[in-house]
C-alpha cells in the first residue's frame, strides 16, 4: 500500500507573527507532552497562548523530527522480533 502524499502548506497560510489558534496551541502542547513521555528534553512553555505562528511551527517541526526517528526505530525493532 502506498503512502498518501503530504499536502504542501503555503508559507502564508498562517502568518508567522499571528497568535496560534486554540487548536494549534493544543497541537503544540500535545507534541511536547508526547516527546516528554518518550524521554526527550522539551522546551518549557508556560502559556501556549503567547506562541506565535513561527514559534509554534518551529516547536512542532523540531519535536516531530525527533518523534519520527524514535517511532522508526521502534517499528524496525518490532519487525525484527
Amino acid at each position: 500500500m502506498s503512502r498518501p502524499a503530504l499536502a504542501r502548506v503555503p508559507r502564508d497560510a498562517h502568518p508567522p507573527r499571528r497568535p496560534l489558534s486554540p487548536l494549534a496551541q493544543a497541537l503544540v502542547m500535545g507534541c511536547l507532552d508526547r516527546a516528554e513521555q518518550l524521554g526527550h528534553t522539551v522546551p518549557t512553555i508556560t502559556n501556549p497562548a503567547d506562541l506565535r505562528g513561527a514559534e509554534g511551527l518551529e516547536v512542532i517541526r523540531d519535536v516531530s523530527i525527533e518523534l519520527g526517528q524514535v517511532l522508526t526505530q521502534c517499528h524496525e525493532r518490532q519487525r525484527r522480533e
